[in-house]
C-alpha cells in the first residue's frame, strides 16, 4: 500500500503554546506502513523508553516518536485517522458512544465517523494548539476544589492514591516535577484493587479532563472544534487507554481491528460532551 504524499491542510491548530517544547516527545506520524513489531521497535529507540506494560496502571508506559504530519490514505475504503470535517451522521451519536463495543456497533449499523489520532504531548511546530493537547501529560495546570494539578497525569495519579487510602502519597504527586515523576509515584500506590479501579477510572479522568479543557479557554476552544470527531489515542504500546496501534496503521479508521479499549480517547469524548453543554 502506498502513501499520498501527507499535507498541511488537514491539521486543526490553534493559536500560539507558551512554555518551552518538550524534547523527545511527539505525535506519531510515520514513515510508510509498519507492523507492530516495527512500530514498538521504533518507539522503543526513542529517548526516555523504559518498557513494560500497563499491568493495571493508568495510561500504561507512553513513550512516543517524533512529530510527523498524518499521512493519507490511498485506496483503503476506510476513513484516515487524521483531523477532517465529520459529516452528519444520525447513527453515530457521539454523546452516547463511550466504548469500543458502542462505535463497533455504530460503524456496523453505516456510520462513517472521520477520526482524529494523538500521542504524545509535544506542541506543533509553527506554536499552534494540536493534538498533542489531549494528552495527559501536556501542561496546563488546573484546579479542583482548591487543589492545583500540573497536568491531567498529577490528577489521575492523585486520584488513584486517595482511592485507594494513600493520603501520605498525594502531597508528592502534586509536587512531582513532571507528568511521568507523578506516574511514578502513583505507582507506589499500597491496596491496589484491579476491579475498584476499572469501576472508577474512566470518571475519574473525564473529571480531571473537563477541568484541564474547561479552565483554559484555548484548550476548551481546541476540543470543542474537534466536534463530533472519534478521538483516538494512537499507542501501539497501550491497550487499555489507547488502541494498541500507531496511527500510520490502516487498522486504526477500523474500531472493529483496534487492538485497545481507547480508554482516554472516549473520556476525552465525555469531556467534550459536558462542555459542549
Amino acid at each position: 500500500m502506498r502513501f499520498v504524499p501527507p499535507t498541511t491542510d488537514h491539521v486543526l491548530a490553534i493559536g500560539p503554546v507558551p512554555g518551552p517544547r518538550s524534547p523527545g516527545r511527539g505525535v506519531v506520524g510515520g514513515h510508510g506502513p509498519l507492523s507492530r513489531r516495527r512500530s514498538r521497535k521504533r518507539a522503543m529507540a526513542q529517548p526516555g523508553w523504559q518498557g513494560s506494560s500497563d499491568r493495571g496502571h493508568p495510561l500504561g508506559d507512553r513513550r512516543v516518536a517524533r512529530q510527523e504530519p498524518a499521512r493519507k490514505w490511498q485506496a483503503t475504503g476506510l476513513e484516515r485517522c487524521e483531523d477532517g470535517a465529520m459529516p452528519t451522521n444520525p447513527t453515530l451519536r457521539p454523546g452516547e458512544t463511550r466504548t469500543r463495543e458502542q462505535l463497533t456497533a455504530a460503524v456496523a449499523s453505516g456510520a462513517r465517523p472521520k477520526y482524529l489520532c494523538f500521542w504524545g504531548h509535544r506542541p506543533q511546530r509553527d506554536g499552534q494548539i494540536g493534538p498533542g493537547a489531549l494528552s495527559q501529560w501536556w501542561p496546563s495546570p488546573f484546579t479542583v476544589d482548591g487543589v492545583r494539578y500540573d497536568t491531567a497525569e498529577h490528577w489521575m495519579m492523585a486520584g488513584k492514591a486517595r482511592l485507594f487510602g494513600n493520603e501520605e502519597i498525594v502531597p508528592r504527586i502534586l509536587g512531582a516535577r513532571t507528568p511521568a515523576e507523578a506516574k511514578n509515584l502513583g505507582r507506589l500506590v499500597t491496596g491496589f484493587d484491579e476491579d475498584r479501579w476499572v469501576e472508577h477510572r474512566f470518571e475519574l479522568v473525564v473529571t480531571g479532563s473537563t477541568a484541564k479543557f474547561g479552565q483554559d479557554e484555548r484548550l476548551r476552544t481546541y476540543l470543542l472544534r474537534t466536534g463530533e470527531r472519534v478521538l483516538v489515542e494512537a499507542s501501539p504500546l497501550d491497550r487499555i487507554w489507547g488502541i494498541g496501534l500507531a496511527a500510520d496503521d490502516q487498522r486504526a479508521n477500523s474500531p472493529a481491528q483496534w487492538q485497545g479499549s481507547n480508554l482516554l480517547g472516549f473520556a476525552l469524548m465525555e469531556a467534550r460532551a459536558r462542555l459542549a453543554g
